[in-house]
């Protein structure tokens, strides 16, 4: 999936243009281009996950 395509499925799940440009920025300065979307978001569910017990 390209990265619009991404950002635009985020926006439709509830992500605001604020939380997308974050990510955007924690994404660009990844030199190793490790982190993407999908990574910030496995990240993100386990620490809600952990959190809700």
């Amino acid at each position: 999936m390209i990265e619009s395509e991404m950002e635009n499925k985020l926006l439709n799940k509830g992500f605001t243009a604020k939380n997308i440009a974050h990510m955007r920025k924690i994404i660009s300065r990844d030199g190793t281009q490790k982190e993407t979307y999908s990574s910030l978001l496995i990240d993100l569910k386990k620490r809600f996950f952990l959190r809700d017990v």
